[in-house]
């Protein structure tokens, strides 16, 4: 992935420059641990596909598990199409801050996912949806996969009902970040991704000049069936981005990257994510090369990619690296899941990483 050769000391990691407790990171930690920030912002599934990068120095894993990812496309195509409809239809809010989301419209939508309601006209159309397309894979049928998804989409209503009962009151609360992490993690479940949060996530620690650095994050997308192996890790904070999503979405109609990603994410937060995924790097599914970052602003979305080459924790334990970046991290757009837009810029990259759980 990198070129050049030769090793040099870096004294800014170990003369305290860099905050011993990662909460206290931002990006200015990039340049002292040879960290290259890709200035360009791509689509979420892009981002997604940075996982061959993960895996570059694996030739032969690389191989098989990009051609298992594109085993039985025409099913996955089927399956996107349900999700897509599911978004568009069943999931039908499309608001920019969950302030301007009316308690009325939840409940209706909630409704709708009720077993009691399940003679709705929208229901029984999003069931013929899913009867026409060809969804048996051996293990579930397509009643049985529109079922499980009816649950999902009926729990995620459930916990977004919560937060908004709790904004359009008289005096108003605050949404702790708690709260949008449980929001997140029953989105996502959505798609079938798997994420244990906090208080349930456990320290994470890794070598800074041989001073051990702890961290915790928020909730990780991990795999108990496969050793606590982790695909990613998110970070959440209950404040949204300074970017308004009219504006991203203009910028993205007038090409395929829009730049200033500084707008979206601000510093701390990308050094505090980088933090928490040096933590868990020695636990990736792709091993020490690659993993993914999901940061959550209250709604809004951004996927993650950092790579890197197999011995950079020991580069960094020891304070020695190349005369180079040994390491990259790639930002997707943000996508708010109150959007439609959103949502839907978020589901073919989702259940890519749904799959890439079964094939790792």
């Amino acid at each position: 992935m990198y070129g050049g050769t030769g090793l040099r000391s870096n004294s800014a990691v170990f003369d305290g420059e860099i905050p011993t407790q990662t909460s206290n990171w931002n990006c200015t930690v990039f340049p002292k641990l040879h960290i290259e920030s890709i200035p360009d912002v791509f689509s979420p599934y892009v981002v997604f596909s940075s996982y061959a990068d993960f895996l570059e120095n694996q030739k032969i894993k690389r191989s098989k598990i990009i051609a298992t990812m594109n085993e039985h496309v025409s099913e996955k195509w089927e399956l996107q199409d349900c999700y897509t409809y599911a978004i568009e239809h069943i999931l039908d809010l499309d608001y920019e801050h969950i302030d301007h989301v009316p308690v009325h419209r939840v409940k209706e939508l909630h409704k709708y996912t009720q077993s009691q309601a399940l003679d709705e006209p929208l229901l029984e159309e999003w069931q013929k949806y899913f009867a026409e397309r060809n969804l048996e894979d051996g293990a579930s049928t397509s009643k049985e996969k529109w079922q499980w998804m009816h649950e999902k989409i009926s729990d995620f209503l459930w916990q977004l009902l919560y937060l908004v009962n709790k904004r359009q009151i008289p005096e108003p609360e605050e949404l702790t970040e708690g709260m949008f992490q449980d929001l997140f993690i029953r989105f996502a479940r959505i798609f079938g991704l798997n994420l244990i949060g906090v208080p349930s996530v456990g320290q994470y620690s890794f070598d800074l000049y041989n001073k051990e650095i702890s961290s915790v994050p928020d909730a990780l997308l991990i795999d108990p069936l496969k050793g606590n192996s982790i695909l990613g890790i998110v970070k959440v904070k209950n404040y949204y981005s300074k970017e308004s999503d009219s504006q991203t979405q203009r910028n993205l109609e007038r090409g395929t990257t829009v730049h200033n990603q500084d707008q979206c994410v601000d510093s701390r937060l990308k050094g505090q994510l980088v933090g928490d995924i040096l933590a868990v790097l020695k636990n990736s599914m792709f091993g020490p090369t690659g993993i993914f970052g999901l940061i959550v602003q209250a709604t809004e979305v951004t996927i993650v990619a950092f790579a890197t080459e197999n011995n950079y924790l020991e580069c960094i334990k020891n304070g020695k690296f190349p005369n180079r970046d040994c390491a990259t991290v790639k930002y997707s757009e943000k996508c708010n899941i109150l959007a439609k837009r959103g949502r839907l810029e978020l589901v073919k990259a989702f259940l890519g990483m749904a799959d890439l759980m079964e094939c790792l």
